[in-house]
């Protein structure tokens, strides 16, 4: 589901933006996050790439790569 925040997950999960790399045919999820990265940083971005893995990878495509960029 799109949604104007970027692509929602579930009710409580967004992703930023979100690409599709031909190359290595797989999502790419990047999270922008303002201070410094956190440990639920990355416990964030594995329930959303758990959440993309399920509902929208397509057949022979890698599992999703996420990236999270911190202004710290």
């Amino acid at each position: 589901m799109l949604d104007f925040l970027g692509l929602q997950i579930d009710n409580n999960t967004y992703i930023d933006l979100m690409f599709c790399n031909r190359r290595l045919r797989r999502l790419v999820a990047i999270e922008r996050k303002l201070g410094e990265c956190k440990a639920a940083d990355k416990g964030q971005m594995a329930l959303s790439l758990r959440g993309l893995a399920k509902r929208e990878q397509a057949p022979g495509e890698q599992p999703p790569l996420g990236i999270i960029l911190c202004t710290e």
